[in-house]
């Protein structure tokens, strides 16, 4: 019963601020026991948030609530199998463990985003 009542909390938007930083690994959770398999988390320009808050006023609040939103959704996730992060902010290694960041300038998946030279011939 209390997973639904966090849930339902969460809907809405009833939360505190610590459940809705813990949301994230709250899903993870559920997804893994419904279907018996860890989580793939993907989340596309992680650094909005961030940027967004920088030019409104309100980075410290922000960096405050994604610091442990994220750990506890990364880091500290047993639900989690892999994640992928996008954006154009550098991500920091501290606290995460094996990072690996690819970023614009690396051959690595340069087929996979932009053009290709064959593209662009």
């Amino acid at each position: 019963m209390v997973v639904k009542q966090m849930y339902s909390r969460i809907l809405d938007k009833s939360a505190s601020e610590v459940e809705f930083s813990q949301s994230l690994k709250f899903l993870s959770n559920c997804l893994e026991h419904h279907y018996n398999e860890k989580v793939i988390i993907l989340i596309d320009e992680s650094d909005a948030p961030l940027k967004k808050a920088y030019f409104y006023d309100f980075y410290p609040e922000m960096v405050d609530f994604l610091c442990p939103f994220f750990h506890d959704a990364l880091k500290t996730n047993d639900s989690l199998y892999f994640a992928v992060l996008t954006g154009c902010l550098c991500v920091s290694k501290d606290g995460l463990n094996n990072l690996h960041i690819v970023s614009i300038a690396s051959n690595e998946y340069g087929e996979y985003f932009g053009f290709t030279e064959e593209e662009m011939n």
